[in-house]
């Protein structure tokens, strides 16, 4: 092998241990990372909580003071004649 393709495969071999390297280098980040974001969820599900629970006793309260009635029927629209009309 002449000059020349040593350092053509030098150079190759170069790039790809630089992309492997870059590889590794942002999933070891990435990793880093998991535990922080899990507990920023974690914290931003425990906030959230309270509230879904103030918002169904809210909506629960109109709902046992009402037992006793009986549910209104849905308003219904008066009928009409929505076929083809006789115009001739």
């Amino acid at each position: 092998m002449s000059t020349s393709g040593w350092i053509f495969l030098a150079v190759v071999g170069f790039l790809i241990a630089i992309f492997i390297y870059r590889r590794f280098a942002t999933r070891r980040q990435l990793g880093n990372l998991a535990p922080i974001v899990t507990n920023v969820q974690l914290k931003q599900s425990d906030d959230q909580i309270p509230n879904t629970h103030e918002t169904i006793e809210a909506d629960a309260a109109p709902a046992s003071e009402d037992t006793t009635t009986v549910p209104r029927s849905e308003p219904t629209l008066p009928e009409t004649n929505s076929g083809p009309s006789d115009s001739r």
